[in-house]
């Protein structure tokens, strides 16, 4: 750890709603660094969201900045920082995003034709890291013949191909079983300890919260509390 993978410098984000104006980030300061499980809780409304999509370079704050490896994305073009984008970070998202149509290998191929791949290595890539996620028996099967662990195994998969630094997961348990969840929750653990990939949560898993190693708690678009791995208080935010 010790370098900054993302830096958010002082950052609102002002959403106007019938002439009213509503800060859903206050001046928010945070560095997450390369290496660290980092977890986000708040109760909704919060600024959770928000804060995901800053700390993913998907949205520009209304003040302030927001530093991807120490390139300010406010000085990209959208098709630069989406390039950036696709190579620096890999989204796991709660409702999984897979496209219906596509099968398990082409949900899983897609985000390297937006980073150019030629075809045969999209589909090696693709293919090895399903196998490595036990899903090469379902490789021609579409997100609906799939159960909610499998399609959040391929969402994972999908996140994992262009080899990013970090993985950002909004709620990776919240649609799972218990079972599933813990199995999803073994995956992540293993991606920041065996392959060190930086990953950032949001959660109320309390079997993700324990393995995270700094909690930040957001209350109003800000800080307020912060946690490091073991100590009690984490998990009284969860009650």
């Amino acid at each position: 750890m010790g370098k900054a993978v993302i830096e958010l410098r002082d950052v609102w984000k002002t959403y106007v709603m019938d002439e009213v104006k509503v800060n859903a980030l206050r001046g928010l300061n945070l560095q997450v660094e390369k290496g660290e499980f980092l977890g986000i809780l708040g109760k909704s409304g919060s600024g959770k969201s928000t804060a995901m999509n800053m700390i993913g370079s998907l949205d520009v704050p209304s003040k302030g900045s927001v530093y991807l490896d120490g390139i300010n994305i406010s000085s990209l073009s959208e098709s630069d920082l989406a390039q950036l984008r696709g190579r620096k970070i890999g989204f796991i998202f709660q409702t999984f995003n897979l496209i219906p149509s596509l099968t398990t290998l082409q949900n899983v191929m897609l985000p390297m034709m937006f980073q150019d791949k030629p075809y045969p290595e999209r589909e090696r890539i693709a293919k090895d890291i399903l196998t490595r996620l036990g899903m090469a028996p379902r490789l021609d099967h579409v997100p609906g013949k799939l159960s909610g662990g499998e399609r959040q195994r391929v969402a994972i998969a999908r996140a994992l191909v262009n080899n990013p630094e970090m993985i950002l997961a909004d709620e990776p348990t919240g649609n799972l079983d218990s079972k599933t969840g813990q199995e999803v929750v073994q995956i992540l653990k293993e991606l920041n300890q065996k392959d060190k990939k930086t990953i950032v949560i949001v959660t109320h898993d309390e079997s993700l919260v324990k393995i995270c190693d700094r909690i930040c708690y957001l209350k109003d678009g800000e800080i307020i509390k912060e946690f490091k791995k073991g100590e009690k208080l984490i998990l009284d935010t969860l009650r």
